[in-house]
């Protein structure tokens, strides 16, 4: 698999390097990849009012937020190309401060690998038609096990980068190589609207811009949060360079899943290993494995 793609930036940089994917020699690779994420909740700063400083919202809800590397900036309204779509199941492990994550895949019609060994990080596979009837458990597990639709495209800042307090910053002019996890139906029907919009037109989804924006919402208990509008905006023409971008960004699915699927068979040996050392047990043992007791 061919990480060192390089695409024509001022920099120089390769694709792969845009992308976060850590090439060095070694069979363990990571992945910064810039991650495009939505503030549910605003962020607040002190600004300076009439020679005193007041605690007031700085970044409403609804902002965009880029984390490239270990810099965050911030967002309103910038403008994406899609250049490719997949889903998986996600579930955030709080024992352990991680992700849960299956493999990435074109739709989520049949059971997904995860890197736990199992499928689907225990979520039923298909679609719903009874909630009311379901086991208390298999609630529990898809409240928790998450839809997700991952989308991988270009962002352009359009000079409109913010800083934490909501201050403008220069720089970040070139288009920046990014990966956004949608969770929420609402947003996943604006943005399969938007993709079903151009298709209409007969062109791929990376031949016309996309705004984001979004719309600040708010639960019954108060709590807010923020879904994402997608809106179809200009024709552009494709040059040769997004062939290598759409190209990187396979290979970084690629990546991903083999990286999944990697813990998925160290789970496998280990559980063969265990079962082979049971197995010699039960053939050399003189005493009696089992005393009626239910285990």
């Amino acid at each position: 698999m061919n990480m060192e793609l390089t695409v024509n930036d001022n920099s120089g940089r390769s694709m792969a390097e845009m992308m976060g994917v850590d090439t060095s020699a070694g069979p363990q690779k990571t992945s910064s990849l810039a991650r495009l994420n939505i503030l549910h909740t605003a962020l607040m700063g002190e600004v300076e009012v009439a020679g005193k400083l007041r605690n007031t919202e700085v970044l409403p809800v609804g902002t965009f937020s880029l984390k490239i590397g270990e810099d965050i900036i911030y967002v309103a309204k910038p403008s994406i190309r899609i250049f490719a779509m997949r889903q998986q199941y996600a579930k955030w492990d709080a024992e352990n401060n991680k992700m849960d994550r299956t493999v990435l895949a074109n739709d989520l019609k049949s059971d997904l690998k995860e890197s736990r060994g199992a499928f689907n990080i225990g979520r039923p596979l298909g679609f719903v038609t009874d909630w009311e009837n379901l086991p208390q458990k298999t609630k529990d597990i898809m409240r928790v096990v998450k839809r997700t639709k991952v989308l991988f495209g270009t962002i352009k800042i359009n000079g409109g980068a913010m800083n934490s307090n909501g201050e403008p910053i220069k720089g970040y002019d070139d288009e920046i190589p990014f990966i956004l996890d949608i969770k929420n139906n609402t947003s996943i029907k604006c943005l399969d609207a938007a993709v079903k919009s151009i298709s209409k037109t007969g062109a791929m989804p990376i031949a016309y811009t996309v705004e984001l924006g979004s719309i600040a919402e708010s639960m019954p208990t108060g709590a807010t949060f923020a879904t994402m509008t997608f809106t179809v905006k200009n024709k552009v023409d494709l040059i040769e360079e997004d062939s290598t971008t759409f190209q990187s960004f396979l290979d970084w699915i690629e990546w991903s899943n083999t990286f999944i699927l990697a813990g998925t068979n160290i789970i496998n040996k280990i559980w063969v290993l265990v079962m082979k050392t049971w197995s010699q047990t039960l053939l050399t043992s003189k005493e009696p494995l089992f005393n009626g007791e239910v285990i």
